[in-house]
């Protein structure tokens, strides 16, 4: 199932929020020419960041690190804006620091996973517990 470009409900919420508030859209796509691309004020288009893979976890964090940015200068938010720039620094140490442990977690025999998260690591936890979820329909 591949919905990129085309998500009605996207296009559904963005008419409505358009016809009940009049709201301007700022669009952050990883394609150009999709459906959203036409009701939008301003265009981002992220292709360097499309992940063409079932999980999209390229293209997950780089909307919400996106959606921060754009978050942190609209609310004047230096500190917010410094924070970003800090956990992409900090990436390829991280990954580097974990990478064994990590394959060696992933290599378990895996059976049920619950993934637990509360305040504002909330959504980028649920979409980790959706890539499970996608991943395990493909085995």
């Amino acid at each position: 199932m591949v919905r990129s470009k085309k998500t009605s409900e996207m296009v559904k919420a963005i008419k409505h929020i358009k016809e009940t508030l009049g709201c301007d859209v700022i669009s952050i796509s990883m394609k150009d020419q999709n459906d959203i691309m036409p009701m939008s004020q301003l265009n981002i288009t992220l292709d360097w960041c499309y992940d063409n893979s079932v999980c999209q976890t390229r293209t997950v964090t780089n909307l919400y690190a996106s959606i921060l940015l754009l978050a942190s200068y609209y609310a004047k938010d230096e500190a917010l804006k410094a924070s970003v720039k800090a956990a992409c620094d900090s990436n390829e140490k991280f990954m580097a620091d974990n990478r064994e442990a990590l394959e060696k977690i992933a290599a378990l025999d895996w059976e049920d996973v619950t993934v637990l998260a509360d305040g504002p690591v909330r959504g980028i936890a649920e979409e980790g517990a959706l890539a499970f979820t996608e991943i395990t329909m493909l085995t």
